[in-house]
């Protein structure tokens, strides 16, 4: 269906797709890029959905975490004479991060049925500056008419929250918003912050939202194994630095839970916890070391700096956000702890492959000497270049040992005035281990063909 109207209030702006029953949901906008107004999102998402409800795409175009009051009453009215002209009765909201937020404030001014929240913050006021991603944002509001979800007040709006157990951050505004909203569901996931993206990934966002709007039973994510309240109040004592505390209870979950029940968050700690164990299953302190690496388990993405402990050898310090490979090969090791720890793991390494002028560069990626992946790049250029690539692997764990080959380093010194003397091989930016996709639905098979002038039987 087209766009019925696209309408600028101001410092907000929406998109209508006209429907035919009486639901109505709104997709709240996030983000976006800096310095530009954000996208208008979710439109090919909510297509998806199915069925015959209206649909408004809402985008705060000032970034304001939808609290600028240039022309937020006005949208709102316009808003709920629609409903009017419509006979909505049910009305469903959801967003990202900035979006999720909004969403949830919504509820304070629609009567909103159910409202989804992915990985949303808590607040914009100063109790959550401790959120650096976004605070020079939250800065600049200088007006509110709802700052804080605590803010909302009493509704009869049911509240869902999808946050990362991996990201400090996300966890903490989570635990706020359970301050705030005791009734709300969340549902915990590994991953990062993008956690739509996770969840497209993954195949599971049409049925959240189709759950979001009481078309499904379930929800259907795969959730992390552990406990809510168990990362809401570690979260806490990661942000003010008790590790002693944090110690004692990683060992408590891995007790009474399992290695699959611990966050993200805490895989500093759970990683002494895993040699430990396996120092006691073994017997051997030797075989132990040999068997150890840091934790890891599906739907993780590390990035950045937050890639340091996998890198075992062969690894300069960080630098724009990645890691140099030096000489002709490094390693990466981590140990799988989720329940599916033995079954063949799908990795992503997110890289750049160093290459000289006018020359060809050789990566091999091995696992117990078993070729994974082998790949022959040329730079036909007259300077050196940094060649991207995400490269899949399907590893085997828990242990997972790789080796990236990288013959023939060169130093950038070497063929370029950058004055690096360092062999460089590969840039490693990200490491992402990926749930398998669904398998497809299971058809019933043809019949065969009846035979020359018989009928086909009717079954």
């Amino acid at each position: 269906m087209m766009d019925e109207n696209e309408i600028l209030f101001e410092d907000y702006d929406i998109a209508v797709v006209p429907g035919t029953n009486d639901e109505l949901i709104i997709a709240l906008c996030s983000i976006g890029d800096p310095g530009k107004i954000p996208v208008m999102e979710w439109k090919g998402t909510v297509a998806q959905i199915g069925g015959r409800q209206h649909a408004i795409f809402m985008r705060d175009r000032v970034k304001s975490w939808y609290n600028s009051r240039n022309g937020w009453d006005a949208m709102i009215g316009w808003i709920k004479d629609y409903c009017a002209r419509h006979d909505i009765k049910r009305i469903y909201a959801f967003g990202l991060s900035m979006g999720g937020f909004g969403a949830a404030i919504l509820a304070r001014y629609l009567p909103l049925r159910r409202t989804l929240m992915l990985a949303p913050q808590a607040s914009t006021r100063p109790e959550v500056y401790f959120d650096m991603r976004f605070r020079h944002y939250w800065e600049q509001i200088t007006d509110p008419h709802c700052a804080s979800i605590g803010d909302i007040g009493p509704c009869d709006t049911e509240f869902a929250c999808v946050y990362t157990v991996d990201t400090l951050w996300d966890t903490l505004h989570a635990g706020m918003i359970h301050e705030a909203l005791p009734d709300c569901h969340f549902i915990p996931i590994h991953g990062d912050h993008n956690v739509g993206g996770e969840l497209q990934e993954r195949q599971e966002h049409l049925r959240l939202l189709r759950w979001l709007m009481d078309r499904e039973i379930d929800h259907g994510v795969t959730m992390f194994r552990g406990m809510n309240d168990d990362v809401f109040n570690n979260s806490r004592l990661v942000m003010v630095g008790d590790q002693e505390q944090i110690d004692a209870n990683v060992n408590a979950i891995v007790r009474t839970r399992g290695f699959p029940a611990v966050p993200g968050i805490l895989f500093d700690s759970l990683s002494p916890a895993l040699r430990r164990h396996l120092l006691n299953h073994l017997g051997s302190p030797s075989k132990a070391r040999k068997l150890h690496a840091y934790p890891l388990c599906r739907g993780v993405n590390v990035m950045h700096d937050r890639l340091k402990p996998y890198l075992a050898e062969g690894w300069s310090k960080i630098e724009h956000f990645g890691f140099w490979s030096e000489g002709e090969q490094c390693r990466i090791r981590a140990h799988m702890i989720d329940t599916a720890a033995q079954a063949p793991v799908l990795l992503v390494l997110h890289a750049q492959l160093f290459i000289a002028p006018g020359r060809r560069r050789t990566l091999r990626i091995t696992q117990r000497d078993k070729v994974l992946a082998e790949h022959e790049l040329f730079n036909p250029e007259s300077h050196p270049i940094n060649k991207p690539m995400a490269l899949s692997l399907e590893v085997a764990g828990p242990l997972i040992d790789l080796l990236i080959h990288t013959p023939d380093p060169i130093a950038p010194s070497e063929v370029s005035n950058i004055p690096d003397r360092r062999q460089l091989g590969l840039w490693l930016q990200g490491l992402k281990v990926r749930y398998r996709p669904p398998p497809p639905p299971r058809r019933r098979p043809a019949p065969p063909p009846a035979p020359a002038g018989q009928a086909p039987s009717q079954l």
